[in-house]
C-alpha cells in the first residue's frame, strides 16, 4: 500500500483532499520500533505528528519518584502527538512500543504549512484532531 493509500485509511485524514494528501506523503518519514523502545518522552519537543501503521504502543504520564502511569493502549491507525499542530509546548506524555510497532513521523511544521496553504481541505483534518484531543483529555480526567 503508498503512502496515499494508506493516509486513506486514517480517520482523522481520510477527508483531505487528493492534493493535500499528495503533499503529505511526500513530508512523511516512516520508522519502526521494538517493544518497550521510547517513541518520544514527556519533555521532548512537540515536533511530530504520529500515525501507527502496525503494532502498538502505550502512552503512560510520568508520576513522582519515576513512576510511569499508562493512559492508554493505541494501535494500528492511530494518530498520537496531535498537540504538536496545536502547541509547541513540550510532549506532556511518553509513547513507547508494545510490540513492534511501524509508524509515520509527520512533522507539525509540515502540517501548519499544509494549513496555510489549503484552508479547506485541512480544516476537516483539524476538527478531528480537536475532536480526538478533546476525548483524551476527557478519559484521562475520569481517572
Amino acid at each position: 500500500m503508498d503512502k496515499i493509500e494508506f493516509l486513506k485509511t486514517i480517520p482523522a485524514i481520510n477527508d483531505l483532499s487528493d492534493k493535500t494528501l499528495e503533499k503529505l506523503s511526500a513530508v512523511m518519514e516512516r520508522s519502526q520500533a521494538k517493544p518497550g523502545e521510547a517513541i518520544f518522552s514527556e519533555g521532548d519537543p512537540s515536533d511530530n505528528l504520529y500515525i501507527i501503521e502496525s503494532g502498538s504502543a502505550i502512552i503512560s504520564k510520568r508520576l513522582a519518584a519515576g513512576v510511569e502511569k499508562p493512559l492508554s493502549v493505541s494501535g494500528e491507525k492511530s494518530v498520537i502527538g496531535e498537540m504538536s499542530f496545536f502547541t509547541d509546548r513540550a510532549r506532556t506524555a511518553n509513547l513507547k512500543a508494545k510490540s513492534d510497532v511501524i509508524y509515520w513521523r509527520i512533522p507539525s511544521k509540515s502540517l501548519k504549512q499544509l494549513a496555510e496553504e489549503e484552508p479547506s481541505s485541512m480544516l476537516k483534518m483539524v476538527e478531528k484532531l480537536l475532536l480526538l484531543t478533546l476525548e483524551r483529555l476527557e478519559f484521562t480526567s475520569r481517572e
